[in-house]
């Protein structure tokens, strides 16, 4: 494909991001960022079938990029995947299914290091269990972290998962959509002897019993935004995205609520912990609740220095029992 045709399909996707509110810079970014990803695939698609003509492989091209610019539609949905480190196999995902973002993505790299060494390493299996999990990429990145922890760091380039670790986590989700790519997700990163998925609902009043507790660790990215926002949402996100993944509520909290609510009775009672993505201002009210419990609680804070993430640790009492 010839220069002067990137340039102006970098300009065709820079102009869109600036009409969606982004500036000038950040646009373009984006831009030469997504348009490196188009053309990755684009080839890929051409290498996979007969096809040779580099005419088709920019038709391709351009039919992405309307599809980006003209439908808004998500560049995750276009590719059928998403990278999360430390994953090396990006997750697929389809619409609606939650888009996992880099936020989560880096607040889940951070709790990987406050979990014990020994979780890797008990007699006992070290639970996890994830609440409304979409594609699995929080229990499937945690895990992964666990199977590859070494003793100077968690990391994607360490050596191969050591066999026989005892550490099973259990993702629910309301969308059989999420448990049908979360399961692929676990098969396709080697996990599925530790990562298991299931259709279940929060609010369901015998989720206790389905779940069989305790468990050593609980972690959710919970639908947190008020419905009054929902409106103000960019049309890459409200046309695509499931509603009921992202909306909670008149005032965003009430997965939060009913989370805490169960605590007590998910979590073990001692080293028990909890890991809760946030959402903007609702820092307070969170920790409050969790600190309700009797948890110690500390705030992890995103690479964009926004408070995202609430963990609480050890439940000394147990108010909602």
């Amino acid at each position: 494909m010839d220069l002067r045709t990137l340039n102006v399909i970098v300009v065709r996707i820079t102009t869109y991001y600036v009409s969606q509110g982004n500036s000038r810079q950040d646009a373009a970014e984006l831009a030469s960022e997504e348009l490196h990803w188009l053309r990755r695939r684009a080839h890929a698609h051409q290498s996979s079938t007969v096809e040779t003509d580099p005419e088709q492989r920019q038709r391709h091209l351009q039919h992405m990029v309307d599809q980006l610019v003209r439908e808004h539609k998500p560049l995750a949905y276009i590719l059928g995947d998403q990278p999360f480190h430390p994953l090396r196999t990006p997750l697929e995902l389809r619409p609606p299914l939650l888009i996992p973002r880099p936020e989560t993505e880096y607040w889940v790299n951070q709790l990987s290091t406050l979990l014990p060494p020994s979780a890797s390493s008990q007699e006992s299996p070290y639970r996890i269990l994830d609440i409304g999990t979409g594609t699995g990429c929080i229990p499937l990145a945690l895990v992964h972290s666990l199977l590859h922890w070494q003793p100077t760091s968690i990391s994607a380039s360490a050596s191969a998962p050591i066999p026989d670790l005892h550490i099973q986590a259990l993702g629910i989700d309301q969308s059989p959509l999420s448990i049908e790519c979360a399961t692929h997700n676990a098969q396709i990163n080697d996990l599925s002897s530790h990562c298991h998925f299931t259709l279940l609902d929060l609010f369901d009043p015998d989720l206790i019993e389905k779940l069989a507790p305790p468990f050593h660790l609980v972690v959710s990215n919970p639908p947190y935004i008020p419905r009054q926002e929902w409106a103000e949402l960019a049309p890459n996100v409200k046309q695509w995205e499931d509603e009921k993944a992202l909306v909670a509520g008149e005032d965003g909290l009430l997965f939060y609520s009913r989370i805490v609510e169960l605590l007590p009775r998910l979590l073990r009672r001692e080293g028990g912990m909890v890991a809760l993505e946030v959402g903007k201002g609702q820092v307070p009210t969170v920790r409050k609740m969790v600190e309700g419990l009797g948890m110690t609680v500390q705030v992890m804070v995103d690479q964009w220095g926004v408070e995202r993430c609430v963990v609480g640790s050890s439940i000394r009492t147990s108010p909602h029992r």
